[in-house]
């Protein structure tokens, strides 16, 4: 599955789903849980699924550093660019 552009495995996406079910950001989880069930591929993400997802990996496990990274250069980028 892709999200932000970057891939993930199944085992990783479902980690992610329950961290942000335990985390109150059941809009994200459901949405991760749906795209799997009939088999998207890629997943686009709005900024309140960016910001969920920024919020859970707070301690990045391996598998979903790269997707973290991501999501936090394009968070920091929006908001500096708000700024302007």
């Amino acid at each position: 599955m892709e999200l932000g552009g970057i891939t993930i495995d199944r085992l990783a996406m479902l980690e992610l789903a329950e961290r942000l079910g335990h985390a109150r950001h059941s809009d994200t989880a459901a949405l991760l849980l749906m795209s799997d069930a009939v088999g998207d591929e890629r997943v686009a993400l709005n900024i309140r699924d960016r910001e969920a997802i920024i919020d859970v990996l707070g301690d990045t496990p391996d598998n979903l550093a790269d997707l973290y990274e991501v999501l936090v250069l394009e968070h920091t980028s929006r908001t500096l660019g708000q700024m302007a």
